[in-house]
């Protein structure tokens, strides 16, 4: 048996442990409004920086696993961010995943590319992709999310300061809002209000809700409010207020990507063009452009390239992406 069976062999049977790990941490579990309500008993505040209430769920489902999580600040943030992509799924199960998909990406490259040294290359390659893919799509749902909430606060802000001129309490005033916005931003204030309900603090299940979702915009509300409480003042005007600085923001976010349109469509052109070049004399005269793709001086060179490449459309980026 040589040494790729053997290799092989052993990713194979990591990737199935894996696979019956996370089938057994998925049967596991315990009500929401539990967890939380124990950590604010057992909290009371805060956790290496963290608000405890982020963590209404079990880290892993296994309570020995938990303990040791509880203690990893990696954890804690890992928690964080699937918290803000809106995944409700355990910090270890998403490590698993992460793990598994590294050996399955290892396996496949190693069997399509075979032995050597390219091949084991290759697979490097592919298992750092198979472990690196879900962090970039976590981060992908975490600004969809972020889109989405920050488009749906002007009119929770507009509700509670209706509610608020009505006579209702904030509370209720917040209430009326989780009742009446969908998905995401309804749910976070139905859960805000939960956690008030269950004995945290307004000042705590507020800051805990800016921490799960991650919006300036909310966090300059929960400000408002914060120091609306402890100073007085009128709150459905400062509310109203709020949404009005809000919606100015995007409508000017709005005008500048519509005047950097051009600019953002020139530069994507100007990174595939020496791509389309390529690919064009590749078809029409592959021994004039086969010199870059056989000899190791061309190699380098393609490599080169692709890295300006890579630098210029950054940069391209970085100038046409104007802050409001």
């Amino acid at each position: 048996m040589d040494g790729i069976t053997v290799a092989a062999s052993l990713c194979a049977a990591v990737a199935v442990a894996l696979g019956v790990l996370g089938i057994y941490l998925t049967t596991r579990g315990e009500a929401p409004a539990v967890r939380r309500l124990r950590h604010i008993k057992e909290g009371g505040g805060r956790e290496q920086g963290l608000p405890v209430l982020i963590l209404r769920r079990h880290l892993s489902g296994v309570p020995i696993l938990d303990l040791f999580l509880a203690r990893n600040q990696r954890a804690a943030q890992l928690a964080l961010d699937l918290e803000r992509a809106g995944l409700s799924l355990p910090v270890a199960h998403y490590v698993a995943i992460r793990l598994f998909l590294a050996v399955v990406g290892f396996l496949v490259a190693l069997l399509v590319a075979g032995g050597g040294l390219v091949g084991i290359a290759a697979a490097a390659v592919a298992a750092a992709a198979g472990y690196l893919a879900p962090p970039f799509y976590v981060g992908f749902l975490q600004q969809r999310r972020l889109r989405q909430i920050e488009k749906q606060l002007p009119e929770a802000l507009s509700i509670m300061s209706n509610a608020l001129r009505a006579g209702f309490g904030f509370l209720q005033a917040m209430e009326a809002a989780a009742r009446r916005l969908p998905p995401p931003l309804g749910p976070e204030l139905a859960r805000t209000l939960q956690d008030a309900n269950l004995g945290a603090s307004i000042e705590d299940s507020l800051r805990a809700l800016v921490q799960r979702c991650y919006s300036y915009d909310l966090e300059l509300v929960v400000t408002a409010v914060l120091v609306q409480r402890e100073v007085g003042g009128n709150l459905s005007e400062i509310l109203d207020n709020t949404a009005h600085t809000i919606r100015e923001r995007e409508r000017i976010r709005g005008e500048i990507k519509t005047i950097t349109t051009m600019q953002r469509w020139e530069g994507n052109v100007a990174a595939l063009v020496p791509i389309a070049l390529a690919g064009i004399l590749l078809l029409a005269n592959r021994q004039y452009i086969g010199v870059m793709l056989e000899e190791p001086i061309g190699q380098v060179l393609l490599a080169l390239a692709g890295v300006w490449q890579l630098i210029g459309i950054i940069v391209m980026r970085r100038i046409v992406a104007i802050e409001v």
